[in-house]
């Protein structure tokens, strides 16, 4: 505990919200079950259902099966979700009663949908009243308790860190909300008014004061110390607070309807695409790239840009599908963007950008991908073939490029001392610890490191490649990296990656142009690349990132 001179701040580690216990009755009372037990987590079908129901053995049936359609590890027989709901309902209730019973309370019932707060703080009322008559009132702001949760994954509207500001609905005399579970009501109200506010008197003990949610939001939102509301935002107050007491009940039942509708569209678009349908009403740019992994597999990624100017919708539907030679679908997927929300403004000139992947063994295919909007059903097609071949050329032979500003630094996995340098399954190439995510664009800052990646194929017996690597800019050569010598191992494929800082690069356009030669033969392959570079307001210096192989 800590107290500061006009401000309390005291935060508890898992004192508060650590209850293990569990309160899951063996055949709860339907009544009891539906009213209480549940009322913060069922959706409106499903109470409804419940209620129609005439039998016990019905409403038996039907809460097995409420649990079961929530269970996350339905092969086991612990039903987690089921333990951990319980679980939160019995400490809601024995933890936050203020004059109802604590599940009913805003802290419960949040406390029930989404467990407890990342941080919790408490802020000392800044009360300021004269005992002098005729000196008039000053004002205050409520003693305030404000929880933290540093992101809300279901949200529809912000999925960011969420500050929930609670503040009782009248009165400073009773504070009871909890500060250990071995406190009395009465003491805990007692130690809480000696921090927080001026002496208690028996008449304020008895008083129905009920903390309620009178601010939620982002941090850009919601004032800091939770003591006086903010004079912006409050327009968004309502959705913030709606998007908290939604029931997870509701949740599964969108999820629900919304699978039904992707497999409605993967039809739709799959019977189109087989018969060829054409589209283009929705342009759109996708990458032609392959990576070679280790055996007999390729990693296909699925990188679609599109401007916003070119949409008339923020919701898309995104369906791609693989065929082999023989025309026959070999793998699919549909997938939905939805961009109304949390997403920023783009600026001039970004551009969406969609990622996915396929993971197929060698051989040779077509990949059709197709956007289409919501609901204006407007869309696009573009359709690429590969020759995905693992068996080593004749000569030397260059892969995929991959040029990108979008890097993830991975835990090194490997033993102490030991490279790791792999491609890894997954939607994105992975080198030395490097998880390189697609810009299919390929347009930069001039204050970007760009990333560049690619693959050789070498024929057995050679002994030496190296790389030359230039960069060209209005018909003439702009700048080159020093050649790279690579060691051919028994694997016919070598990974190269180096980063290149773009500082000295004006705004323009490029063509990156990689050539890989065989000195025992005497043979090359040649790689171009188109990008583009535009200029930022100068930012400070920031050290380079290498990806491994140019030190």
């Amino acid at each position: 505990m800590r107290i500061c001179p006009g401000v309390a701040i005291l935060t508890f580690a898992g004192c508060l919200f650590s209850n293990p216990v569990s309160s899951e009755p063996a055949k709860p009372d339907s009544k009891k079950w539906l009213n209480e037990e549940v009322v913060w987590i069922i959706s409106d079908a499903e109470k409804k259902e419940f209620k129609d129901l005439k039998s016990r053995q019905a409403r038996e049936d039907f809460v097995s099966q409420f649990w079961r359609r929530r269970d996350p590890t339905p092969s086991s027989e612990r039903n987690e979700y089921k333990v951990e709901h319980y679980r939160r309902l019995l400490f809601a209730t024995q933890m936050f009663g203020e004059g109802v019973p604590g599940w009913k309370a805003d802290r419960g019932r949040i406390y029930i949908l989404h467990g407890p707060p990342d941080s919790q703080s408490f802020y000392r009322s800044r009360s300021e009243i004269s005992p002098l008559r005729e000196v008039p009132y000053t004002g205050r702001n409520p003693n305030t308790i404000v929880w933290t949760y540093h992101q809300f994954p279901t949200a529809r509207y912000y999925r960011g860190e969420m500050r929930l500001v609670f503040q009782p609905s009248s009165g400073l005399g009773r504070q009871n909300f909890a500060l250990s579970e071995s406190l009395t009501a009465q003491q805990k109200a007692s130690q809480l008014s000696e921090m927080f506010s001026p002496p208690l008197t028996s008449n304020s003990l008895e008083a129905d004061i009920r903390y309620k949610l009178v601010m939620a939001g982002p941090p850009s939102v919601v004032n800091a110390s939770g003591a006086e509301l903010p004079t912006a935002g409050i327009g968004d107050q309502g959705r913030y607070i709606d998007d908290l007491f939604r029931s997870p009940g509701e949740l599964l039942e969108e999820r629900k309807a919304e699978t039904v509708r992707r497999e409605k569209v993967r039809q739709e678009l799959n019977e189109s695409v087989a018969a060829q349908v054409s589209f283009g009403q929705v342009p759109f740019e996708l990458n032609q790239q392959a990576f070679h992994r280790d055996g007999h597999e390729w990693l296909v990624p699925i990188n679609a840009v599109i401007s916003p100017d070119e949409l008339s919708s923020e919701k898309l539907d995104i369906y791609a599908a693989i065929y082999d030679a023989q025309g026959d679908l070999f793998d699919e997927f549909i997938d939905s963007v939805d961009y109304s929300h949390g997403v920023p403004a783009f600026r001039e000139g970004e551009s969406l950008r969609y990622q996915n992947s396929f993971s197929v063994p060698s051989g040779e295919y077509t990949l059709k991908v197709v956007l289409r909007e919501v609901p204006s059903n407007r869309a696009g097609l573009r359709e690429v073939t590969l020759e995905l071949k693992d068996v080593p050329p004749d000569q030397i032979t260059l892969g995929s490029c991959l040029l990108t500003n979008r890097v993830e630094v991975l835990p090194d996995l490997g033993s102490e001392g030991e490279s790791t340098s792999v491609t890894e399954p997954g939607n994105a190439v992975v080198f030395n610890r490097l998880r390189l995510l697609p810009n299919p664009a390929r347009r930069f800052s001039n204050q970007d490191y760009i990333f560049l990646y690619f693959q050789t194929w070498v024929p057995s017996g050679v002994g030496e490649v190296s790389i030359t690597t230039k960069f060209i800019k209005d018909g003439g050569i702009f700048s080159r990296l020093n050649p790279r010598q690579l060691d051919v191992g028994e694997s016919p494929v070598l990974e190269y990656g180096t980063a290149i800082p773009l500082r000295e690069f004006p705004a323009g356009e490029y063509t990156l142009q990689i050539q890989a030669l065989d000195h025992r033969a005497k043979k090359f392959d040649t790689l171009r690349t188109a990008f583009t570079v535009y200029e930022v307001p100068q930012q400070p210096d920031s050290p380079p990132r290498h990806l491994g192989n140019d030190k």
